[in-house]
């Protein structure tokens, strides 16, 4: 009996053994971290491919055109553009960003970084992550909206930090800011004049605002 009872154990053992291979084949493999997109050289031609982000503060990203060819890592200044799946990034260059000093009120200027295109028109406006350590609260990852427009020839930038631990003071002074570098716009200024940070989150204010901005074409 005891033989028996040990031979049956090892046989349901066995059983689930095997059972459990089977469904380890059978089981669906995992998603590739690349997605279907292109990018354009400095040249203006286009190569299609798949992408997927590489480590780094840039926001630099990993190319291959097809799963047997080998990846290649680009940097903002060896592309004019990407496009990953539906999102777009453009190069952007001498960007100042509310980062490392933004506690103290100051931004500090990226030499190159791949920015987030929200809206492209008049205003062209985007969405900028960066990654770092605030001198004071040693925060880490920083999202800064930019907007871009040239005036007589001459391209201005401003910049509205969204996640940086700016003080209520350097804010003001931001918005004011903002209000001057959209003055040719009375919906957008009258936006900022009326921002009451206890009233919004960062997301529900400058969703709209960014809606405001394409509307203006």
């Amino acid at each position: 009996m005891k033989r028996c009872f040990i031979l049956q154990v090892i046989i349901s053992l066995l059983l689930i053994s095997s059972s459990l291979v089977a469904q380890k084949k059978t089981k669906a493999p995992k998603k590739t971290e690349y997605d279907p997109g292109l990018i354009m050289l400095n040249d203006s031609s286009v190569v299609e491919g798949f992408i997927k982000k590489a480590n780094g503060k840039r926001g630099d990203i990993w190319f291959r055109q097809s799963d047997t060819q080998d990846a290649k890592r680009y940097r903002p200044s060896e592309l004019k553009m990407y496009k990953r799946d539906s999102v777009v990034f453009h190069s952007l260059f001498k960007t100042p960003l509310y980062s490392y000093y933004a506690s103290l009120g100051k931004t500090v200027e990226e030499p190159e970084i791949f920015g987030q295109l929200l809206s492209d028109g008049k205003i062209r406006a985007y969405s900028v992550l960066s990654y770092g350590s605030d001198v004071i609260t040693s925060s880490g990852i920083f999202i800064n909206y930019i907007f871009i427009k040239d005036s007589a020839g001459i391209k201005q930038t401003a910049t509205l930090p969204i996640i940086a631990p700016v003080t209520r003071k350097r804010e003001r002074i931001i918005l004011a800011d903002l209000e001057y570098f959209f003055q040719d716009y009375p919906k957008i200024r009258a936006y900022f004049r009326n921002y009451k940070r206890e009233r919004w989150s960062p997301w529900e204010f400058h969703e709209p605002l960014i809606e405001l901005i394409k509307a203006e074409g």
